[in-house]
């Protein structure tokens, strides 16, 4: 989580918004790649026994 402490060391609107864009790229990037791996069989396996793949206990 380096980049919180960036943000919050260097802390200004332009960071924000930069890291905003950053983070929502991310996402998008994330749910299209899990889209294309549940055309897995084994994949979908892997999901129904690991509940959450991004973030530990969130997500």
């Amino acid at each position: 989580m380096h980049w919180l402490g960036f943000l919050l060391f260097f802390f200004s609107l332009h960071n924000v918004a930069v890291y905003t864009v950053a983070w929502i790229a991310f996402w998008l990037r994330a749910k299209e790649k899990e889209k294309f791996l549940e055309a897995d069989e084994e994949y979908r396996t892997y999901r129904e026994k690991v509940r959450y793949r991004l973030f530990p206990g969130i997500v």
